[in-house]
């Protein structure tokens, strides 16, 4: 599979198709006289070089999410200049990707071809369904608009400016007591840090990190 060790000829033939060349035969005898190389990108890796390299970031942190490509689903790395590392993958058969596709199938749209469809109405839609397919989520924003009049609750990264995005309990319990936030919310446990133990460090972090 990653040798694709029919796609070079195929390309080839196709190039030489292009370039003029009606017959086949001709043009798949064309297309090995050409002396360039094909390399072929892995799928999440085009994925992220197709977003990094356009992007006016030096460095910047690499999330791909797609229905499958190869075995991989998912993935997370990072790029530096001109070059891309992907340090983990998420596998076939766990797919947010493909979980996407099966509500594009389930509103009536064809599967790896309407998704962009069903993205660009979502917007449109009222959640009629939230409560069956995230009943804690419909429990929380039904809360939150009972108690604020406001049935959105904004999602932003959880961290401090300058600091590594949150990744672990034990790290969103310490962002959580280093900064003004008053509660935190882990599973189904809501924490008021009005009645938590005094929070000591030997260090000071915010010569590390400056406050948002």
């Amino acid at each position: 599979m990653q040798a694709n060790l029919w796609m070079p000829d195929l390309i080839r033939t196709e190039l030489a198709g292009a370039s003029g060349i009606d017959d086949e035969k001709d043009a798949k005898k064309a297309g090995k006289r050409f002396e360039w190389k094909l390399l072929f990108g892995d799928h999440h890796e085009s994925h992220a070089a197709s977003a990094f390299h356009p992007s006016p970031f030096e460095e910047a942190a690499i999330l791909t999410i797609d229905g499958v490509g190869e075995w991989a689903t998912s993935s997370i790395g990072f790029g530096r200049g001109n070059e891309i590392a992907l340090l983990k993958e998420l596998r076939f058969p766990d797919s947010l990707g493909l979980l996407y596709s099966a509500f594009t199938y389930y509103t009536g749209f064809k599967v790896n071809s309407g998704e962009y469809k069903v993205m660009g109405l979502a917007p449109y839609g009222e959640p009629k369904y939230v409560s069956l397919t995230n009943p804690l989520y419909w429990e929380i924003i039904n809360a939150f608009r009972r108690k604020t009049g406001c049935p959105l609750v904004v999602n932003t990264s959880f961290n401090v400016r300058g600091e590594p995005i949150v990744c672990s309990p034990e790290d969103s319990y310490r962002c959580f007591m280093r900064t003004e936030m008053d509660f935190l919310v882990l599973e189904t446990c809501v924490l008021d840090k009005r009645d938590q133990p005094a929070f000591v460090e030997s260090t000071d972090w915010r010569a590390d990190f400056r406050l948002d």
